[in-house]
């Protein structure tokens, strides 16, 4: 089971993480954490939740591969 990325803030700084593990990088702006964290999830066909400053989620991107096959 693949895990979702995130972007979280951390203090004055940008968190880009991977849930259920310890994998973190830091940017200083969150742009450059969501271009990251952006090519991270589609190489790995994850979702990415991308939180603002408060700390809520503001915006989810499903990279996931359409599980339905075509019957053509």
């Amino acid at each position: 089971m693949s895990a979702n990325i995130y972007v979280v803030p951390a203090r004055d700084e940008w968190t880009v993480e991977t849930a259920w593990a310890r994998e973190r990088e830091m940017f200083r702006k969150q742009d450059e954490a969501i271009s990251a964290a952006t090519e991270r999830a589609r190489r790995s066909r994850v979702d990415l939740l991308i939180h603002g400053r408060a700390g809520h989620i503001e915006m989810r991107i499903s990279y996931r591969r359409n599980r339905r096959e075509s019957r053509d």
